[in-house]
């Protein structure tokens, strides 16, 4: 567990959090970014493909609202399309998804993306994190660059891509 001023953050497989599930679809309706692939009725549903031992949530509470979510992210060791490096974690992907937005709570502001630089090292002591298939012009990355870069920490863009998408006004 790791704690900031607003955030409690903590490691807690797939299957501790489907009693969190109202929390959880809150989130996700509620989300920064909106990503069906990371709502609880599609994670949960992974278990069919037998990855899910593999997932570890990354979970952000509001230290004032134990019971609510403010973030989420599905992590997974890293494969062989990533190189096998010791202690990376990358987002969970699967071949149906094609986005690794992570959850976050649309109110939950810049402090938030401050307390996971905080909380990663902490709780995944040793360890790089991979976030494919992020929307580099969307307010995700902008939140998570804009902490990266306040807090003078190294981070790389390792391939881009074009690909089609339906913008919103989200």
């Amino acid at each position: 567990m790791s704690t900031s001023r607003r955030f409690v953050w903590s490691l807690e497989p797939l299957t501790a959090l489907e009693a969190a599930r109202p929390a959880w679809h809150a989130l996700a309706e509620d989300a920064l970014e909106p990503n069906p692939f990371y709502a609880p009725d599609y994670l949960l549903a992974s278990r069919a493909l037998g990855n899910a031992h593999r997932l570890t949530l990354l979970v952000a509470r509001p230290k004032d609202n134990p019971d609510r979510l403010a973030a989420l992210f599905p992590l997974q060791p890293a494969g062989w399309r990533q190189g096998w490096l010791p202690g990376l974690k990358v987002m969970a992907q699967s071949p149906y998804s094609p986005l690794n937005t992570p959850l976050i709570a649309a109110d939950a502001g810049p402090d938030l993306f401050e307390s996971l630089l905080m909380a990663v090292p902490t709780l995944l002591p040793g360890s790089a994190l991979l976030l494919p298939l992020l929307t580099e012009r969307r307010e995700a990355w902008a939140g998570l660059r804009a902490a990266l870069d306040q807090a003078g920490r190294t981070h790389e863009i390792l391939q881009r891509q074009t690909r089609a998408a339906i913008e919103t006004n989200l």
